[in-house]
């Protein structure tokens, strides 16, 4: 569902950006990977009703659940692998311990703010002036949900000028092909099937091209 791939990139992203994944015991040895944390997306998407996702929406309540159960993880130094039995993922010689105790003292309230002020403000950064300086005052709940309301409203609103230009310079550059590059039937064949793996629409729009082409060079020939 898409709260899930939510949360899976807010738990990467955290993990990254705080460096936990940069933890290494006494070998050197990493302690914390990606891996690990698609592991626990993969058995919390198979053990957690949908209700648990979707009844709340909150996706940071949602994390540091996730993040406080691979902590028992650690503590137990048990990760299960979920494709191949009585696999663990853990080396219980690690000192897994270190990443534990960081994951446990986490609450909703620092880690809502820690979204904020390193990926949300981020996100504001890339929209005009009058949005993010909404983020300069945000001392109360209203004020920030206020903010981010404008930085996804903004959003939605510059993907669909992002969406025109993209279709425009697609549109353009597939009219220089067709009449720059010759048109056999295998070469009108891979580029059908491929833009329809973008777009079905793409496909529909470079047969019509095609065929004016076709129909304009008999015409004047």
């Amino acid at each position: 569902m898409p709260v899930q791939q939510i949360v899976y990139h807010m738990l990467r992203f955290f993990t990254k950006t705080k460096q936990l994944s940069d933890i290494t015991d006494s070998t050197g040895t990493k302690i914390l990977n990606n891996y690990h944390l698609k592991t626990l997306m993969l058995w919390a998407c198979e053990l957690k009703p949908s209700s648990w996702w979707i009844d709340d929406l909150n996706v940071v309540r949602v994390s540091i659940e996730m993040l406080h159960i691979f902590a028992e993880w650690l503590k137990d130094k048990s990760c299960r692998h979920y494709f191949v039995n009585n696999c663990n993922l853990l080396d219980t010689a690690m000192q897994l311990e270190i990443i534990a105790s960081q994951l446990v003292s986490i609450t909703e309230s620092r880690l809502s703010m820690w979204f904020v002020n390193n990926y949300i403000r981020k996100c504001a950064q890339g929209c005009p002036v009058y949005v993010s300086r909404l983020f300069d005052d945000i001392g109360t709940s209203m004020k920030l949900q206020n903010a981010v309301s404008a930085v996804v409203d903004w959003r939605v609103y510059s993907a669909w000028d992002d969406l025109w230009v993209v279709c425009s310079s697609t549109e353009l550059i597939l009219l220089e092909i067709v009449s720059m590059f010759s048109l056999t039937e295998q070469a009108c064949a891979c580029w059908i099937s491929e833009l329809a793996k973008i777009d079905a629409r793409l496909s529909v729009y470079f047969t019509a091209v095609a065929f004016l082409h076709v129909a304009t060079v008999s015409v004047t020939s």
